[in-house]
């Protein structure tokens, strides 16, 4: 009987410390999610920049309005999520059309399409892979990924509302 309540109290450690090694590991895992999908945002927008800087395009309004697709993005990182990319994807497509710049040049808007893609590529990754409960799912339907990336892809080639106020992501 004393063998069996030292086993259960040892039990009972263990799976404490264990839920508690988890919930904090989550919640670090969660930032550094959140860090990593910025960072590769950030180098998307600095490669569209580059490119745009060897075209001499900088001042291209659809390379300007791509860059603030790209900016919105990188600042509502902490709040891409599945629901609200679906939220903002439903809006979208009920909201009146608004014309997308496009580019003249034709090297600047492949850039940018290129831009808009491999954005899109790091946020879906980060919205479907990296969530541990969203991940698993996918990775049930691996043939979904390509249908969530050019979803993506759409949503941040339209406009997102008046620049600054960052647009339907932020109220998804």
């Amino acid at each position: 009987m004393e063998d069996t309540k030292v086993i259960l109290e040892y039990a009972q450690l263990f799976l404490g410390t264990f839920g508690l090694t988890l919930s904090v590991s989550y919640l670090i895992w969660c930032r550094v999610r959140i860090t990593v999908v910025r960072q590769e945002l950030f180098e998307v927008r600095d490669r569209l920049w580059d490119e745009a800087r060897d075209i001499g395009a900088l001042n291209d309004p659809a390379y300007l309005y791509a860059r603030d697709r790209l900016n919105d993005a990188i600042v509502l990182a902490y709040r891409l999520s599945l629901p609200a990319l679906i939220a903002a994807m439903i809006r979208q497509s009920e909201s009146p059309r608004t014309e997308v710049p496009k580019s003249d040049n034709q090297a600047l808007q492949a850039a940018i399409e290129g831009a808009q893609r491999m954005a899109a590529r790091h946020i879906a990754r980060s919205v479907v892979i990296y969530r541990p409960f969203t991940g698993v799912l996918v990775l049930l339907t691996v043939g979904t990924m390509g249908i969530v990336v050019e979803r993506i892809y759409w949503l941040l080639s339209q406009p997102f509302g008046s620049g600054g106020n960052h647009g339907r992501l932020a109220h998804a």
